[in-house]
């Protein structure tokens, strides 16, 4: 037993020296790739955004048609001295406003998403295309630093669900 575990250790040590002379050998194409890697990723998280921002302006579209009938309704029951209609057509009204200003965040935070998203997406073609300095800028690493927090609480968020 322990002779196939000193074997396995043997190999997987080998294989490791191998994959760093790989890597070692081709540095660049290396880093190359692994930005194209991650400008992949990003514009797919982008697309994501921008899918769930467009969801969330419908739903808010909805709701403020919603809230616009719901104040009619309101003052058609003051009209009619119903005021236990009233009074109801209010606090749904009340529920409403509530529920868009929410929402209206939500597209505020998803917008800031979409913009860091977008300027990280912008640094790395840059970066790809040879357009970028050597060192990234302050503001490009800046970037990929928020890049990595907005990716963490995503998948906090993701656990949580």
């Amino acid at each position: 037993m322990s002779e196939n575990l000193v074997e396995r250790l043997a190999r997987v040590l080998k294989s490791d020296l191998s994959d760093f002379l790989d890597i070692e050998g081709q540095p660049e194409d290396r880093d190359e790739q692994n930005l194209s890697d991650v400008l992949s990723q990003l514009k797919s998280k982008l697309g994501e955004k921008l899918a769930v921002a467009h969801r969330q302006s419908k739903v808010l579209s909805d709701l403020s048609a919603e809230h616009s009938a719901v104040a009619e309704k309101a003052e058609f029951a003051i009209w009619k001295g119903r005021d236990d209609l009233a009074r109801a057509a209010l606090a749904r009204k009340f529920d409403l406003s509530k529920e868009i200003g929410d929402l209206g965040d939500q597209l505020d935070e998803l917008d800031a998403e979409t913009k860091k998203l977008e300027a990280a997406i912008e640094a790395i073609t840059a970066e790809l295309n040879g357009t970028a300095p050597d060192a990234p800028s302050p503001s490009t690493a800046d970037i990929l630093k928020e890049l990595d927090t907005l990716f963490a609480s995503e998948q906090t968020e993701s656990k949580k669900t």
